[in-house]
């Protein structure tokens, strides 16, 4: 004897959002887009400043600047989704796009974390053993802690290109750690 169950299929879900008060949709859009616009240009404000400037390529700095590189992903995840809402009648995301963009969220989260542990060794390291810190903090070190804390999705997203240039940029540290 078959059996019928009574199943339904997800396909999309309705984002209801501020729709109660359509009064307030340009209001709203045009202070998210001022704070995810602020978010993306201080954040490559950022990595141009330091990638710039020979001064600045140091351990610090070069996480400070892959930190940078992961808020524009992270922030990207969610808010053009938002943004494109605002003024669209009928506001749906469908199920495989709820869960990559859930997916995406939660990834570049955690690895934002990780990177943070990795900021937080970094400067345990010059607080403790100022003396050594450039020793521990080799810029093939960094590199080895920046490729643990990294996931796939920076993979997938060209993170591995951006290593090899930022790499470039450490060969000065590394002479001077020489000589």
């Amino acid at each position: 004897m078959t059996e019928e169950r009574n199943s339904t299929t997800i396909t999309k879900f309705i984002l209801l959002g501020f729709s109660e008060f359509p009064k307030l949709a340009i209001f709203l859009f045009s202070i998210f887009l001022g704070i995810y616009l602020l978010t993306v240009s201080w954040n490559m404000s950022l990595i141009t400043l330091i990638r710039m400037d020979s001064h600045l390529h140091t351990p610090m700095y070069f996480f400070l600047s892959n930190l940078s590189f992961l808020d524009i992903c992270y922030v990207s995840t969610i808010a053009p989704k938002m943004l494109s809402d605002f003024f669209k009648k009928h506001k749906f995301i469908s199920f495989m796009g709820c869960c990559m963009q859930y997916f995406f969220f939660s990834s570049l989260g955690l690895t934002e974390c990780c990177l943070l542990a990795a900021m937080a060794y970094d400067r345990c390291a010059a607080i403790c053993e100022p003396l050594l810190y450039r020793a521990i903090m080799s810029p093939t070190l960094c590199m080895q802690m920046l490729t643990l804390f990294s996931d796939p999705i920076e993979t997938s997203l060209g993170f591995s290109l951006k290593q090899r240039i930022l790499a470039d940029d450490y060969t000065d540290i590394e002479r001077e750690v020489t000589s």
